[in-house]
Order: C-alpha cells, then structure tokens, then sequence
C-alpha cells in the first residue's frame, strides 16, 4: 500500500518530548474522547476519570512520535501513539488546521514502515479510523487495552 506524499511544509518527526508534548497530546485525546461515539455517551468527567491515567501510560516517547514546524518544533501537527512491535495504532490525531495535507498518511507511514497487507490493531476505534481503515489497513481490536484498564 502507497501513502500519499505529505504536502508543505516538510515536517519534522520526531519523538514525543513528555517536558513539551504531553499535555496537549492528553488534552486533545481526551477531548475527541468526549465528541466521538461511543466515547462520548460517558460523559467528560467519566472520560477524564477513566481515560486520562490511561493515555498518559500510552503516550511516552518510545510510543508516541509527533509532525512539527521544522523551524518551531513546539508547534505540533499532528501525533501517533501505537506499538511498532505489535502492529497496534492507539492513536494518531491531525490538528484541524492541517488536516488533508496528508500528515497523518506521513506519520503511519513513518511509525509502520510498508504497511503492507498484514492489518494494524487500533484500539479506539472512533469514526475516523472507520474512514482510514481501507488506506491504512486498520481493523477494530481493543484487546492490547484490556490489560491496561
């Protein structure tokens, strides 16, 4: 499978920097968390309450890469948080302003390699890893959670 090249400006990725990148990667996790089906029927505290110590676990620098400005790498694109080793995507998240300019095709691309035929575990399955599945090879399967929760 061939992912789109990724438009201007060339981003930089590198690793999630817990110091800089942490809190708004929480943040924006959790705040799709509240806006998505079937996530949202649980309410913001519950979301908060349940998900929050959760997705600080997911997301540290071994797991987690982030697109940034090259010229102001605090200014964040977008983000992946998954397992290489397991073929599992937990997250990946494109700020509004630079959706469809392929950041999020860059960062499965990168974090993934090939992606091949052989399918990635996504554990929140939300309406826009439905829409990518095909693109990304994408199949529902919360199971690598369970442990954690």
């Amino acid at each position: 499978m061939t992912l789109p090249k990724p438009q201007q400006p060339p981003w930089t990725l590198r690793c999630l920097d817990p110091g800089n990148d942490l809190d708004l990667v929480v943040a924006s996790w959790l705040t799709v968390l509240e806006h998505r089906e079937p996530y949202s029927a649980l309410g913001p505290h519950h979301i908060n309450r349940l998900y929050k110590p959760l997705v600080r676990e997911l997301a540290t620098p071994i797991s987690t890469i982030v697109a940034c400005d090259p010229e102001d790498p605090s200014e964040l694109a977008g983000y992946l948080c998954g397992d290489q080793a397991g073929r599992v995507l937990h997250w990946v998240s494109v700020k509004p302003a630079y959706k469809r300019l392929g950041i999020g095709s860059l960062l499965m691309g990168a974090y993934f390699g090939d992606l091949g035929e052989e399918k990635i575990r996504c554990t929140f399955w939300t309406k826009a890893a439905r829409h990518r599945s095909k693109d990304w090879g994408l199949i529902s399967d919360s199971a690598p959670l369970r442990k954690k929760v």
